[in-house]
């Protein structure tokens, strides 16, 4: 089975219905779902890309979007500068985008 016929194939019973907005967005979310005791740093990662497209897609939907090449962090403040996240919200997303880069300790996600 092909990579692509597979990552169709991926089903979540808690995000699933995501999959009308972006297929992207339940596969990530599945995967960030299935690792997160086993390995999870892969979750955190796979958390990061969900949070990417959900971004993304909040930004194009509320007509703010300019480019795939714009940073994360520039999209999540200019949502917030817009008043379309709220603080939870952009703290919540600003944690696991750091948590999911790498470069930080998990211990910083939730401070």
């Amino acid at each position: 089975m092909s990579a692509t016929k597979q990552e169709s194939l991926i089903k979540s019973p808690n995000f699933d219905f995501l999959a009308p907005h972006d297929p992207l967005l339940v596969k990530y979310a599945a995967q960030a779902e299935k690792y997160i005791f086993d390995d999870p740093n892969t979750s955190l990662i796979k958390l990061r890309q969900f949070i990417e497209v959900l971004v993304q897609q909040a930004s194009a939907y509320t007509g703010i979007y300019s480019s795939p090449e714009e940073s994360l962090v520039d999209l999540l403040e200019r949502l917030n500068s817009k008043g379309i996240l709220n603080q939870g919200a952009l703290q919540l997303f600003h944690g696991i985008r750091k948590a999911g880069s790498g470069r930080h300790s998990s211990r910083y996600i939730f401070t």
